[in-house]
Parts: structure tokens; sequence; C-alpha cells
């Protein structure tokens, strides 16, 4: 486990993966709000050794080098060093916007509702 110190002083545990370790990749799409064009994603989701917690995301737009990749591939840096500081994917999936009918309105809501399916989630493919 490392350790890093912030400018306040504070501690904080990030729990660095594995070098070898055990992941999934699949693919989904995702669409602002309905009726909208889908944008089709990569997903890589790596794990901590119990194989059930997710530790670091890959997320790709089927678009290579558009701003939708590259909002999708810097949001799940974001994602992962958060998953490793200890943040869990129930809080992180709640704290997601949602639209009107309560489905995500990103594409990283959209994967931690994948992520997260003990969850009461929208049955709106949205």
């Amino acid at each position: 486990m490392g350790h890093e110190t912030r400018g306040n002083g504070v501690l904080m545990n990030r729990t660095k993966p594995e070098t070898r370790r055990y992941s999934e990749t699949f693919i989904f799409s995702h669409a602002f709000d309905m009726g909208m064009n889908e944008q089709h994603y990569v997903a890589t989701v790596g794990f901590y050794p119990d194989n059930t917690t997710p530790c670091e995301v890959f997320l790709n737009n089927a678009k290579i080098s558009t701003a939708a990749d590259a909002y999708a591939r810097d949001s799940a840096i974001a994602l992962s060093f958060a998953l490793q500081y200890g943040a869990s994917v129930k809080v992180l999936r709640d704290a997601m916007t949602r639209n009107k009918s309560g489905g995500p309105m990103s594409p990283l809501g959209k994967l931690l509702d994948i992520l997260e399916p003990q969850v009461n989630v929208v049955a709106i493919d949205s």
C-alpha cells in the first residue's frame, strides 16, 4: 500500500493494483438522453486479487481521437484513482448526473451502473 502526503498534511492511502491482475473487457453503448444517437465505448476493468473489487478502468470511445474519446479516457483515469484511494463504486455511481428518467448522463455513469448491478438501475437503455 502506497502512502502520499498532500499539502494540507493529510496522509492518503492508495492501494495500487497488482502488475498482473484479472480484468474484463466489454463494449457498451450510451446516449446522452433518449432519442439521441448512441456512442459506443470499450471498457476494460481491472480488479484487485479478490477478483470482485475494481481497481483500474480504461474507457475508450469507438471514435478514437475525438473529444468524446478524450473525455472517456480522462474520466476513467480519475475513476481509477478514486477507486485506488478507497471510493466505492456505489458512492461514485450515486454521485453521477442523471437524466429525468434516472438514466446516466455520461458514459462514466453508464459504466458505473454496469459495475454496480445490485443497485436498482433504471431499465431504460440509455
